[in-house]
């Protein structure tokens, strides 16, 4: 014997509530792949079009770099908080 879903209101807004909090979840991740990923394939994109193969992996290395200094940027803005909070001057 099943229940229907009128029968349970309360498991069927927990369940919209898991729903979409998975679904900004996937929405993050995408956001991500694309800052992440985005620089590299257009750099070897890029690069594809001007110098062949040689240019290919110049141009992703170029993105990979640029990424990595976005990474480091990020985690210098982070640490300098974190120094702050920790000094009591946020």
């Amino acid at each position: 014997m099943n229940p229907s879903d009128d029968d349970h209101p309360t498991l069927r807004r927990e369940l919209a509530g898991d729903v979409r909090s998975m679904a900004g979840d996937l929405r993050d991740g995408l956001l991500e792949l694309l800052v992440i990923g985005g620089p590299v394939v257009l750099g070897a994109v890029v690069g594809w079009f001007v110098a062949g193969t040689t240019g290919l992996l110049v141009g992703g290395g170029i993105g990979a770099a640029a990424v990595a200094l976005w990474f480091a940027w990020v985690a210098a803005a982070w640490l300098r908080d974190g120094v702050r909070r920790l000094r009591g001057r946020s």
